[in-house]
């Protein structure tokens, strides 16, 4: 991957480095486009909530995005440039950031985005008592000034080391310096939101009436499970190169229905329906996509669950775990790993595959077997354990194979059943805990291994299992605040091996945006991590294969 001084130009200056936009998007001249650019996106589950200081989950984001902009974000070329910003000035000793904003920015009412405006929401995100699951995000990714102090409430959040110097200056105080930074900025829990409408409204605020954000579209339909719709704002600083004038989110579970849509010309992109790969691949090549995804899929413990305390028992449930089969024959994409941190992510390409990787099934299981005897398992007294799941066709087929392999696997020393439910109410049952497994997974907010080693320190606001383990959190603290690149690639590489041998989670495999796009669809960029709908377009006179 692409390390930070090409994702962020950075240009010498009196010390301090000033990092500056490199593209923007517009269509090609010599695109003919179409006369209605209305898109339409499958998001498969519907939002836990468009509320950047409170959502949790990728599909919340990428509705929200639409909506906010954040001071940088993810350009179309892959490199991250300004948008609320203008440009930001890092101090030479890393400590300082200064960010200026654009004062020809307004909020969708016509008010100025001012850098009050941040400073409020990061207080808001960071304030315990809004009980975001990103509480801590500044204080473990970013390493703001009193951040940690802040989310566990023991300074107010006016001690949060952001300042507004004037109402385009935004500075921000570092405890250590974090060449990653305006990466870990662009991700949306940090859009500024606006005090008066939350004070007026309290959490109706992201109703269509009320909102009001400062990005490029704004939401007129909010249907829950039906429809999320939001059209271009005019007056937006940049509108003249946001092409597409409405967005449409439907929520489409079944990939063989989205398939259907797509080749109706409903949806412009969709993923594969598996059992339709090898058809799919041979009819119509030039409309796949693939490439690599920033997110892994892993199963969780919740270690509140007494069985699951025991480092023997996670082991065994490791070893019976055949994910080579199941990315192979349910996903068909993405690839199956025992490493929780995809290697091709910035300073991840150390880390090694477990000891129990290469070996046979049969070896495996017969460990298993052994080690769920030891802890005091029989026939007659299985370990009963429960694994908690979202709706999909998909996701079902996957928890059938767990639960054969595990039950069967084990010779009957393991009873896998299942629990399954919709997005929103799997989300409310994560995060208060109440499951035993769940099968979840992570993508990554930035382009930085942290993103993934962080979650699972202790006391960690997305570590809802509760793993910890001290000799972990030492190498991650120590990977995070080491400027040397490979002695940090080092670090995180022994975080791996303690995280493997603990056996603090099973992760299942590195995603992978497989995906069919229409040559209609002007715009999209499978290596882009993020997806920003300002940089799509409709082509004229195109279509998808009948």
């Amino acid at each position: 991957m692409k390390k930070l001084t090409s994702l962020a130009l950075a240009i010498s200056l009196a010390g301090s480095f000033v990092y500056s936009p490199t593209s923007f998007a517009a269509p090609p001249a010599d695109v003919k486009l179409a006369a209605e650019q209305k898109l339409n996106v499958n998001l498969g589950s519907f939002p836990d909530t468009i509320d950047p200081g409170k959502f949790s989950d990728n599909t919340s984001s990428q509705v929200a995005r639409a909506i906010f902009d954040t001071l940088y974000r993810q350009g179309p070329n892959g490199d991250y440039i300004p948008v609320a910003a203008e440009r930001a000035v890092e101090s030479s000793d890393g400590l300082t950031w200064t960010f200026y904003l654009r004062k020809d920015a307004t909020w969708q009412d016509g008010k100025p985005v001012t850098a009050a405006d941040f400073v409020y929401s990061w207080q808001r995100l960071s304030d315990p008592s809004n009980a975001s699951t990103y509480g801590d995000y500044l204080a473990n990714n970013a390493n703001v000034v009193n951040a940690a102090e802040v989310a566990n409430g023991q300074l107010p959040p006016s001690a949060l080391g952001v300042k507004a110097l004037d109402d385009f200056t935004l500075e921000v105080k570092l405890t250590k310096p974090t060449p990653w930074l305006v990466q870990v900025l662009s991700y949306q829990v940090l859009a500024p939101v606006r005090q008066d409408l939350i004070e007026k409204y309290g959490d109706a605020w992201v109703r269509p009436e009320n909102i009001v954000g400062n990005g490029p579209y704004k939401l007129v339909r909010y249907a829950v499970n039906d429809e999320i719709t939001l059209t271009k704002v005019d007056s937006y600083w940049d509108a003249k190169n946001v092409t597409l004038t409405d967005l449409r989110f439907v929520f489409i579970l079944d990939p063989n229905t989205a398939y259907y849509q797509y080749t109706t010309g409903e949806l412009l992109y969709t993923g594969i329906p598996p059992q339709l790969k090898d058809q799919i691949l041979k009819e119509r090549p030039q409309e796949v996509r693939d490439s690599p995804r920033l997110a892994t899929g892993f199963i969780d413990f919740n270690q509140k669950y007494e069985p699951l305390q025991d480092v023997r028992v996670r082991r065994a449930l490791a070893l019976l775990t055949d994910n080579k089969f199941i990315v192979e024959r349910i996903y068909a994409a993405g690839t199956p790993t025992s490493i929780f941190v995809p290697t091709y992510v910035q300073d991840g390409q150390l880390a090694t595959q477990a000891d129990y990787w290469d070996k046979p099934l049969a070896e495996r299981q017969a460990e298993a077997k052994r080690l769920l005897t030891e802890a005091g398992y029989t026939k007659d007294n299985p370990l009963r354990v429960e694994l908690s799941y979202y709706s999909g066709r998909t996701i079902q087929r996957v928890f059938v194979a767990l639960q054969s392999q595990y039950n069967r696997g084990s010779d009957g020393l393991v009873r896998l059943t299942g629990s399954q439910s919709e997005w929103k109410s799997y989300l409310d049952k994560v995060k208060t805990g109440d499951y035993q497994l769940r099968y979840n997974g992570w993508g990554a907010d930035y382009d930085q291994a942290s993103t993934f080693y962080n979650i699972l320190t202790c006391g960690n606001g997305a570590n809802y299992g509760g793993y910890c383990n001290q000799e972990y959190d030492k190498y991650v603290n120590l990977a995070n605040q080491e400027l040397n690149a490979q002695k940090r690639a080092e670090l995180y590489a022994q975080a791996n091996k303690v995280l493997q041998n603990d056996q603090g989670t099973i992760p299942f495999n590195w995603g992978s945006i497989y995906a069919l796009v229409s040559p209609a669809l002007g715009g999209y960029n499978e290596k882009n991590e993020e997806r920003f709908y300002r940089d799509y377009y409709i082509i004229a006179d195109k279509a998808a294969a009948k």
